[in-house]
């Protein structure tokens, strides 16, 4: 296999074993496959390491489709036997929904420093989830970082759809750069805002 392969054939693999664990878990309920399936999954997570030390041009959106689905995925893998972790599950959902919806609207996804602490505390949980399957001894670990995973769930939660619905387009954004980046738009454009502030003007009166 050719070195510039390698980090696109482990985020492919990691797509697939999370696939795997997902029927495994939900139809089988094979956890100890599962767990052995995450382990595997998460040594995959170099695939971005070595396409930067190798100077390898990787796919940004499937990385970022793999990165998402991987916990995701395992989540719902576990969801039949841990219940707790099924309100997590579905604010996962609606965060991958914010963001489809703010790629589409602005063409790149923006990566909040709470969203690194949020994954953090989903893979404690899911981790501590899979030992509870075979000991319940630390099912009090398990309740306490899927609480703290709901918490910042919610805090992730309204700071992207905050971002969505403050942030400009990318279209709006060069459409402006265009116009001053042009002296002789310019005119056009200040009148244009005169006009519609005396519009408003005209409906407060």
């Amino acid at each position: 296999m050719k070195k510039s392969m390698i980090p696109k054939v482990l985020t492919i693999l990691r797509l697939v074993l999370t696939l795997a664990s997902i029927v495994l878990g939900l139809l089988f309920t094979k956890y100890k496959i599962v767990a052995i399936l995450a382990v595997i999954g998460a040594l995959t997570n170099i695939d971005s390491i070595l396409a930067k030390k190798w100077n390898i041009e990787i796919d940004e959106k499937m990385l970022k489709i793999a990165n998402i689905a991987f916990p995701v995925g395992l989540v719902l893998s576990l969801a039949k036997q841990a219940r707790a972790l099924r309100i997590p599950l579905i604010l996962e959902i609606l965060l991958i929904v914010i963001y489809v919806l703010y790629y589409k609207k602005n063409n790149r996804t923006d990566d909040l420093v709470i969203d690194k602490f949020k994954l953090t505390a989903l893979y404690l949980a899911i981790i501590l989830s899979m030992i509870c399957v075979f000991n319940a001894k630390m099912d009090f670990l398990k309740e306490g970082f899927i609480l703290a995973t709901l918490n910042l769930e919610i805090l992730c939660l309204i700071n992207h759809i905050v971002s969505y619905f403050s942030d400009e387009s990318e279209e709006s954004l060069e459409k402006t750069r265009k116009v001053f980046n042009h002296p002789d738009k310019i005119y056009d454009y200040e009148l244009e805002k005169t006009k519609k502030i005396d519009n408003l003007k005209d409906l407060i009166s």
